[in-house]
């Protein structure tokens, strides 16, 4: 039988291997697991995976946090994702991580998609939608994920709008501030994005830099946005007076798109 001695003193030591060895037996002094949760967040922070897995496996309960530090105030979740350990972030969903734990103003999401960590950010947005326990968590995500652009970040935020994320985040200073996700959409040319920010809610009298989205399209000559935006506009009853520029723009330039 491993007591709780042997257990303190293999996590003190960094020896996960023997830590691993003492939660697979079993056999172990009554009391002990009291502390696996200590055990979880400092192998976590070892990135010791294997170890960490064990735990996870025997039912450790993922409430322990660092003190103090670079991880201060992290939970395993957070960690997992700062060593982008994928793997270990599976497990950790699956074992009921709480993904609305805010640590340094930031969720878990919101930690992944500032490091543009775009399959975690997918993983946690399809987990969201399934747990709902989160969902209004998601939208500085979004707005990442259309900024960055490129098809890892086009599928999370796909994903994150299939969660329920709301429109509502919006880009403070640099090139794109006030955009909201539906003007970096109509940026970029994204039409399928632009048709799902819709489908989804997208406030279409939104003005970012003194143009709403119909008229950031058109002075992108993008037509086939003004055209989605335009049918999308008499069904949803919320802004047809925003059209009269994007009108303007659209017979001088007499193009047949």
């Amino acid at each position: 039988m491993f007591t709780i001695l042997q257990f303190n003193t293999a996590v003190d030591k960094g020896d996960w291997r023997y830590v691993k060895k003492i939660v697979k037996n079993g056999s172990v002094e009554n009391g002990i697991r009291e502390h696996y949760a200590n055990a979880l967040i400092r192998a976590m922070g070892a990135n010791a995976t294997a170890a960490a897995e064990a735990l996870l496996d025997d039912g450790t309960p993922q409430t322990g946090h660092y003190i103090g530090g670079d991880f201060d105030g992290c939970f395993p979740i957070h960690v997992a994702i700062c060593y982008r350990n994928i793997n270990l972030i599976k497990k950790l969903i699956e074992k009921g991580a709480d993904l609305t734990q805010i640590v340094k103003n930031q969720t878990p999401i919101e930690l992944a998609a500032k490091f543009k960590r775009w399959d975690i950010v997918e993983l946690i947005a399809k987990a969201t939608r399934a747990r709902a326990d989160g969902a209004d968590h998601n939208n500085l995500a979004l707005l990442y994920a259309i900024g960055e652009n490129t098809r890892a970040s086009r599928n999370a935020a796909f994903a994150l709008l299939k969660s329920g994320a709301t429109q509502t985040a919006h880009y403070v200073n640099g090139g794109f501030d006030g955009y909201f996700p539906i003007h970096m959409a109509i940026h970029y040319g994204n039409i399928d994005l632009v048709k799902k920010l819709i489908e989804k809610g997208a406030d279409l009298t939104q003005t970012a830099q003194n143009q709403t989205p119909i008229e950031l399209a058109a002075k992108l000559k993008r037509w086939d946005i003004v055209e989605a935006i335009a049918k999308a506009k008499p069904a949803r009853e919320d802004g047809a007076d925003h059209n009269n520029l994007a009108l303007l723009y659209a017979i001088g330039e007499n193009t047949r798109a």
